[in-house]
């Protein structure tokens, strides 16, 4: 196994205590700790980091502020926010600033600590030895083949929408994408994997079963043609922009998509944040757009 070096930023002992002792009951290694976010800025600076966890008010600076400094030094940084604030007011903040998660103070929070570090310790080892390539449908438009953000969160939303998920979150890491969901039946957020190197054998087998029938009916009220019609139109949005470094987060009445994009000027290229708070307007129209371009297409 191949851990992820996590950062912990936090003036409460009581919390890092617990984040450690959570993390050495299930055999992963202790988190570097660090109270205010001057010296978690000074640690990035000289060692490699793969997950940040920090909290929302720090003795020097706030979580939002220590979020956006940490973005501009570590784009692709993994940031989860530990508050006790319940208001999605202050999620918003958060997902603005760059996080990218949010996660309350609440009596799960080591749980949830020890799951974000093992799904990403996981996807990091499972970044190896990738197999060969199944047999390619000789129909198949080539254009599926390739990994873009369009086909690859369309396959996801392809998943969650057979299986009955619902408020999901989703987290591009190295190799692939992490998704968190709820089942159809159940209260305890389930961890789903979806490795770059099993893309092929999704879409070919989206595009082996097309029309027979296997969609569910959507389990989000904000979505009512289903995750996939909607990861796909989110897709095709980040791949215009040139985006990386995702993150889809599901609320009761929003969704917000934050990332890193480029952003080219006459002199140079730059990098600019992706921040997307989706209504439920916001939503349809992204999806009227997407039915009108796929219509274009054809």
């Amino acid at each position: 196994m191949t851990y992820v070096i996590t950062l912990l930023v936090d003036d409460d002992a009581k919390i890092a205590r617990g984040v450690s002792r959570a993390l050495e009951a299930r055999g992963l290694p202790r988190p570097h700790h660090v109270t205010t976010g001057r010296d978690a800025l000074a640690w990035v600076a000289h060692n490699a980091c793969g997950l940040c966890f920090l909290a929302s008010k720090l003795p020097d600076m706030s979580g939002v502020d220590l979020t956006v400094q940490l973005r501009q030094r570590t784009p692709g940084l993994p940031i989860y926010m530990l508050s006790g604030a319940r208001s999605e007011s202050v999620a918003v903040a958060a997902f603005r600033a760059g996080v990218t998660d949010y996660l309350p103070k609440d009596s799960g929070r080591f749980d949830t600590v020890v799951r974000v570090v093992q799904q990403l310790s996981a996807a990091e080892t499972n970044r190896t030895a990738l197999p060969a390539a199944p047999p390619i449908p000789v129909a198949m438009p080539r254009e599926l083949l390739n990994p873009t953000y369009e086909n690859r969160l369309r396959m996801i939303g392809r998943q969650v929408d057979l299986n009955g998920y619902h408020r999901i979150s989703v987290l591009e890491v190295e190799g692939g994408f992490l998704v968190h969901a709820l089942p159809k039946q159940g209260r305890q957020a389930q961890a789903l994997e979806f490795p770059d190197r099993d893309f092929l054998h999704w879409i070919m087998t989206a595009y082996r079963h097309r029309g027979g029938g296997e969609r569910s009916t959507s389990a989000c009220p904000l979505l009512p043609s289903g995750y996939e019609d909607f990861l796909r139109a989110i897709g095709a949005a980040l791949d215009r922009d040139q985006a990386e470094a995702i993150t889809i987060a599901e609320f009761e009445r929003m969704i917000v998509v934050s990332g890193i994009m480029k952003l080219e000027t006459p002199t140079q290229t730059t990098q600019g944040n992706v921040q997307w708070i989706l209504g439920e307007n916001d939503i349809q129209q992204l999806l009227n757009e997407g039915f009108r371009r796929r219509a274009r297409q054809r």
